[in-house]
């Protein structure tokens, strides 16, 4: 685990590495002290899994804090170490995660997000 930097561009280099989605960031793997690296999403997002462990996620699924969609599932799929609910509604939560919407749209998702601990936190 890497805490210190020595340089502003080693800190944005490590950045670009810990997001890095092949074929959306681009085709060849970002370097970091002579690694290779990706997004840990892509091979495991969730490495820790225990009772102090608390999963958050932007998708709805088996997570502690998630959106909860009202609308038809299509059922459950594991993907990289996570289970999703195959839906309309997070399909298109994937979209907009590649493709940024609004402002508006994005203090949607705040408040929803917040909702969600709110009801996880006081137990609703």
């Amino acid at each position: 685990v890497v805490s210190e930097y020595k340089t502003r561009d080693e800190l944005l280099q490590a950045m670009l590495c810990c997001c890095f989605l092949p074929g959306v960031s681009g085709f060849s793997l970002p370097t970091f002290q002579g690694r290779r690296y990706l997004d840990g999403g892509m091979s495991n997002n969730m490495p820790l899994k225990g009772p102090n462990t608390l999963s958050i996620n932007a998708f709805a699924g088996e997570f502690d804090i998630c959106p909860e969609d009202d609308i038809q599932s299509y059922g459950p799929t594991t993907a990289f170490n996570q289970t999703l609910e195959m839906s309309n509604e997070n399909l298109r939560r994937f979209y907009l995660a590649l493709v940024p919407p609004e402002p508006d749209e994005l203090d949607v998702f705040f408040s929803h997000g917040y909702t969600d601990a709110h009801k996880y936190i006081t137990g609703a």
